[in-house]
């Protein structure tokens, strides 16, 4: 499958990989230290979120980071953590852009997460509120964290309840993987060997 398709089928711009998209969105965070992150893990990142099925008429793209579909007043999300692993405490990682693909710093936002089951079933598996974290010198870029546990790998859902001061509650739903253990290199294990 051609990166064009590929694109397509996720919802990301023509001919850029999610790989790719995150590494722009980080970048645009301001978080560029994040695609060292991204290489070292291996991982292909996860999919953004559909913010909404209907199709949009599309408008010039004025950033790179513009989400298709994403409406007038929407929000849309991306999970810049590709390293989710089974077990308690973990924490998961979520960016908010509003509908012009700017940073969102100012939203309340609590996250379901559910365990995805054969025949398009899932189940509640947990709850949790997640804080915005930045730092001084980004302004308002940064990202939503909070901490849950998956109890057993495989694929799972998040639905994110987002209300910013004075609108509307949004609702968006991502998938991710979650594997039985972790990618990457625990504190204090050695370094994982070169290849020659």
């Amino acid at each position: 499958m051609g990166p064009a398709r590929l694109a397509e089928q996720r919802n990301l711009p023509k001919g850029m990989t999610r790989r790719q998209f995150i590494r722009l969105a980080l970048e645009g965070l301001g978080l560029a230290g994040g695609t060292v992150l991204l290489a070292a893990c291996g991982a292909e990142p996860t999919s953004p979120a559909t913010v909404d099925p209907t199709p949009v008429a599309t408008q010039p793209q004025e950033h790179p980071l513009v989400l298709p579909g994403t409406a007038p007043g929407q929000l849309a999300s991306v999970l810049p953590n590709s390293d989710l692993a089974a077990g308690p405490n973990r924490r998961f990682l979520l960016a908010l852009f509003d509908d012009r693909s700017q940073p969102v710093p100012d939203a309340q936002v609590q996250l379901r997460f559910f365990k995805k089951l054969e025949q398009g079933k899932a189940q509640l598996r947990s709850e949790a509120a997640a804080t915005f974290f930045t730092s001084p010198r980004f302004g308002n870029r940064g990202l939503y964290v909070a901490r849950t546990a998956f109890d057993e790998p495989g694929p799972w859902g998040v639905e994110v309840q987002a209300t910013r001061p004075g609108g509307t509650a949004q609702t968006l739903r991502l998938d991710f993987e979650v594997r039985a253990q972790s990618r990457t290199p625990a504190i204090g294990s050695p370094a994982p060997t070169a290849r020659r």
